[in-house]
């Protein structure tokens, strides 16, 4: 005699009243912060070299002490219709958000997280004032990352998609890390190209006329201008994907870090292509969007790295056809000149 299958127990939601506390690694990240502050603050105030190490310990060990005190004293709750984050630390807050009032979350994986296994999500709120602020931020195991994040989403984007489907999905236009090297060295402003070419040319003048004053003054400025944002941009744009799912976009990109962005078509307040000096001058252009509810810099998404203008005009229609809109472009008349001038 055979009994009556058991029924599967339906899998767990993390939106059920469940409470959160962020993964202890966070404590790392504020580890190395006092380190590097702390670095910074002593090379400044010229301490002797004996006392410089114990004194950067210290700095890292007085950071860490009020992390670990923040990360306790902080927990995230999941109710029904808002989350809350109470804090009971240093001060003593309670932030209450709606899911409705949610623009996206993001998924970050540095290298502390990928070390612990742990993802961090960032809730970002469609809110003029707070839009380029992320208003909450917790870290967890990957696995529970990936299992909030998915609930979320849907409440958000009203689409039934999960973090391994999503990695399923074709992008929309491939892209190489070969081409996201071009794209650090094209696509830079063109105000910051001209400047680090000038940089450049004057510390090889300098080198050769042993201007050691000079070449030192040049190369610093090149480094900074042209070296360090040519390496950010390959670390932050290498594995590059782009997809639609119905009228949410996603772009996922990070040799290290990685990162995973998503939003709706309704909160791009607007489309670009953009052609910097020397990739005008080779046909190429990229597409960004200026979009409401993603913190920081992500607030202007790059939805192509540089491509040749006719590809890139090609994924504007297809990706946001909604946005697309060409008019014929009037000039002003000749006449208007003469106000101009005086």
């Amino acid at each position: 005699m055979t009994g009556e299958p058991v029924p599967e127990t339906p899998p767990e939601d993390p939106l059920e009243g469940r409470i959160y506390r962020s993964h202890p690694s966070i404590i790392v990240d504020d580890v190395i912060s006092g380190l590097f502050i702390g670095f910074f603050i002593l090379l400044i105030a010229r301490v002797a070299r004996d006392t410089l190490v114990m004194g950067i310990l210290g700095f890292g060990a007085l950071w860490g002490i009020i992390g670990a005190v923040i990360w306790w004293k902080t927990l995230y709750e999941f109710r029904p219709n808002e989350m809350l984050r109470t804090r009971d630390a240093l001060f003593k807050s309670e932030k209450r958000i709606q899911y409705s009032r949610l623009a996206s979350v993001e998924v970050r994986r540095t290298v502390v997280n990928r070390i612990f296994g742990t993802s961090t999500l960032m809730f970002n709120v469609n809110s003029g004032v707070n839009a380029t602020v992320s208003e909450a931020t917790l870290v967890l195991r990957q696995d529970e990352a990936d299992a909030l994040r998915d609930r979320l989403s849907s409440m958000i984007f009203h689409k039934e998609v999960t973090v391994e489907e999503d990695r399923e999905i074709e992008t929309l236009i491939e892209v190489s890390n070969a081409d996201i090297v071009v794209h650090a060295i094209l696509a830079q402003p063109t105000y910051q190209a001209v400047f680090g070419l000038a940089m450049l040319i004057y510390a090889v003048i300098s080198l050769f006329t042993d201007n050691s004053g000079g070449l030192i003054t040049a190369a610093v400025l090149f480094v900074f201008s042209e070296a360090w944002p040519f390496i950010v941009v390959i670390l932050k744009y290498g594995n590059y994907r782009l997809y639609r799912v119905g009228d949410t976009v996603t772009v996922e990109s990070g040799l290290i870090a990685t990162s995973r962005r998503s939003f709706r078509t309704n909160k791009v307040n607007s489309v670009r292509i953009r052609e910097p000096l020397f990739a005008r001058m080779l046909g190429k252009a990229t597409l960004d969007a200026e979009v409401v509810g993603l913190n920081g810099n992500e607030g202007v998404p790059i939805l192509c790295p540089l491509k040749p203008r006719a590809q890139v005009e090609d994924l504007m229609d297809t990706l946001v056809p909604e946005l697309v809109f060409e008019p014929e472009p009037e000039h002003q008349p000749a006449r208007a000149l003469y106000p101009m001038l005086a």
